[in-house]
């Protein structure tokens, strides 16, 4: 009885979990329904990237770099 009550109680966890992380939104104060912004946004587009120090990693320096670059330009 009870593996059954902690069963179904973390089933519903879980869903709730899942259906809470479905309408975030980047920019406080909006809605997920504000089509204007997200298009704008998708046009824009993010990028995130963490780096290594330049003076530990040589590979860096020379052959990630250049990559990058070119590819954040386009």
């Amino acid at each position: 009885m009870r593996r059954r009550i902690f069963g179904t109680v973390a089933g519903l966890s879980a869903v709730a979990m899942m259906v809470a992380g479905c309408g975030s939104s980047d920019t406080p104060g909006t809605s997920g329904s504000d089509s204007t912004s997200a298009t704008s946004a998708a046009a824009k587009g993010k990028v995130g990237v963490i780096l290594p120090d330049t003076a530990s990693s040589a590979r860096w320096e020379t052959a990630d770099r250049p990559f990058l670059e070119e590819a954040f330009k386009t």
